[in-house]
C-alpha cells in the first residue's frame, strides 16, 4: 500500500510539473509594456526610445527592433498578422548576442496578449522566448 502511494505521488508530482509549470508565458514577460526579446528568462534586448526604433512591414509580416547604430536588433518574420490572443504562428527571429547573431527558423509563438495600440506579446513555450513587437500603421 505504501508503495503504491508512492508511485501515485510520483504521478501527480511529475503531472503537476509538466502541466502547470511551462504552460503559460512567464508573468514578469507579460509585465513589460515595451518592445523587447528575452531567451530563456534572460533579456537580450530592450527598448529605449532615446536610442532605438522600430520598424514593421505589413506585406512581409515582419517587426524591427534595433538601436540607432543597429549594433543591437531583433527581428521577427510571422507566417500571418497577429489578430488576437490565443492565435498560433509560425515566426523566425533574429537577434544579437553579445558576440554574434542568433537566428531561430520556423518557431511556434502563441499570441498571449494584444493591446489595444498594437503590441503583441508573442511566447515560444518549448525555447522559453518571449518577443513584443507593434503593429504600426
Amino acid at each position: 500500500m505504501r508503495r503504491l502511494l508512492y508511485i501515485l505521488a510520483a504521478i501527480v508530482s511529475a503531472a503537476c510539473m509538466t502541466g502547470c509549470f511551462g504552460s503559460s508565458a512567464d508573468p514578469y514577460f507579460l509585465s513589460y509594456d515595451e518592445n523587447a526579446l528575452q531567451v530563456a528568462g534572460v533579456p537580450q534586448f530592450s527598448w529605449d526610445e532615446k536610442t532605438c526604433q522600430m520598424s514593421f512591414s505589413r506585406d512581409s509580416r515582419e517587426f524591427r527592433v534595433f538601436t540607432d547604430t543597429m549594433s543591437d536588433f531583433y527581428c521577427v518574420k510571422m507566417s500571418t498578422i497577429p489578430t488576437s490572443a490565443g492565435q498560433s504562428l509560425s515566426c523566425d527571429l533574429t537577434w544579437t548576442t553579445p558576440d554574434d547573431i542568433s537566428t531561430r527558423s520556423g518557431m511556434s509563438f502563441r499570441v498571449e496578449q494584444i493591446s489595444p495600440d498594437g503590441t503583441v506579446w508573442l511566447w515560444n513555450r518549448k525555447e522559453k522566448i518571449g518577443v513584443i513587437v507593434q503593429i504600426l500603421e
